[in-house]
């Protein structure tokens, strides 16, 4: 029964908060507020501070590859701070929409590389910097994924230059994404209509992620994909499938399901907890057909598909 404390939870405050009031739902504006005006800001904020972060490790360890050659802890170390920066831009995806679409972030950050092209790029001679990363280089070239494939061999001067270059530039689009976001999630929520599209373009990009597992993406990213889908609905609540955690503290986020009928958002956690144990296939199909028709019929949205096309260079 334990098992099922966080399920219980979830849908508990589901049914509170669609109750209050009479059976009237919670306010779309209401609901979206908290998320999109603070904890998706916060989340682009805490994002920007780690790749901050990333960039300076990856300077003072090439840095210390100039004085000689640095610890192999060094390298192993970045390699699991550049995963971990993957995964928390992947939990984001739910919200790579307004100035992450306009920005073409997705392309600068952690688009899947060609790893032959990577390493042909270090084995010529043009300049390489954050700048001309940007600007010149495709995007199966550069980013998070770049950055941790040439972590995998000891860093010399040339392949210093790539990955501090990649590192410095995923962290100035961190900061620009965070700027932006702050200023951004707020007008999501400003009034229903703004909620309205909001909701719309939240839920078409869930229908992406789980549309899309089997397809392009980092590797080993599938499970994150989940997650951020499953903090959309249910916030920061855990899954029945994790122990119980946090001591029956109330969540920080609730999510969009209080603005779902109570049977649909109990079918959703449930598929959304199967597909956290296996992220493709048939669990991840269940999450998109109920997405599709359930929740889409049950908030009267209009959805589209995210623009993936394109290389980006």
């Amino acid at each position: 029964m334990t098992r099922l404390r966080g399920h219980a939870l979830a849908l508990g405050l589901v049914a509170a908060l669609a109750g209050c009031g009479g059976d009237a739902p919670p306010g779309r504006a209401e609901t979206l507020e908290p998320i999109v005006a603070t904890a998706v800001p916060a989340r682009y904020a805490e994002w920007s501070d780690r790749a901050t972060a990333l960039a300076d490790a990856v300077d003072a360890a090439c840095a210390a590859a100039d004085a000689g050659a640095p610890s192999p802890g060094v390298v192993d170390g970045l390699g699991e701070d550049v995963a971990a920066l993957r995964a928390a831009w992947t939990r984001l995806e739910p919200f790579w929409i307004g100035p992450t679409v306009d920005r073409r972030s997705k392309f600068l950050v952690d688009w899947p590389i060609d790893r032959a092209e990577v390493d042909e790029l270090l084995a010529g001679d043009a300049a390489i910097d954050a700048y001309s990363l940007r600007t010149l280089v495709a995007a199966d070239q550069r980013g998070l994924a770049a950055l941790a494939h040439v972590l995998d061999a000891p860093l010399d001067a040339r392949r210093c230059d790539y990955a501090v270059g990649n590192a410095e530039m995923v962290a100035a689009e961190a900061a620009a994404l965070a700027a932006e976001w702050a200023d951004f999630g707020p007008t999501l929520a400003a009034d229903a209509a703004a909620a309205d599209d909001a909701l719309g373009e939240i839920v078409s990009e869930t229908l992406f992620i789980t549309s899309s597992l089997m397809e392009l993406e980092p590797e080993g990213m599938q499970r994150e994909r989940v997650e951020g889908v499953r903090w959309v609905f249910f916030g920061d609540e855990p899954p029945i499938s994790t122990p119980d955690v946090g001591g029956g503290a109330e969540p920080a986020v609730v999510g969009i399901a209080p603005l779902l009928d109570e049977g649909i958002a109990e079918q959703l956690a449930t598929e959304l907890d199967a597909a956290l144990a296996m992220p493709y296939g048939v669990a991840a199909m269940a999450v998109e057909v109920t997405i599709e028709t359930n929740v889409v019929s049950g908030l009267t949205i209009s959805v589209t598909f995210s623009d993936a096309d394109g290389d980006g260079g």
